[in-house]
C-alpha cells in the first residue's frame, strides 16, 4: 500500500483517480501479448512492476498499450517513481 501511494504521488493531478486492476502476471500470466489484450482500448494505463528484488517501480501509458517495433506514445505523460523493496 506505502508503494501504491508513492506511485499515485507521482502522478500528474488529473491522472490521480481510482484505478482498477486489469492485469496480473500472478493471476494473468507473465505474457506482454496477454497484458496487451486485457488493456485494449483502455487509456490511461498505470503500470505498476515489482521486480524479482523485490523493487517497485511504474508509470503511466496515455494511449493503449500494442506491440510495435518502435516507441510510441508521449513523453509528457511520463511518471516515474522506485521504492527499495
Amino acid at each position: 500500500a506505502a508503494d501504491l501511494r508513492l506511485l499515485a504521488e507521482a502522478l500528474p493531478p488529473h491522472c490521480r483517480h481510482r484505478w482498477r486492476l486489469l492485469f496480473s502476471s500472478a493471476r494473468d500470466g507473465a505474457s506482454f501479448s496477454r497484458l496487451c489484450a486485457m488493456t485494449v482500448g483502455r487509456a490511461p494505463v498505470l503500470l505498476v512492476v515489482r521486480d524479482t528484488g523485490g523493487a517497485v517501480f511504474g508509470g503511466v501509458c496515455t494511449q493503449p498499450l500494442q506491440k510495435a517495433p518502435h516507441f510510441y506514445g508521449a513523453h509528457a505523460m511520463r511518471a516515474r517513481a522506485s521504492c527499495a523493496g
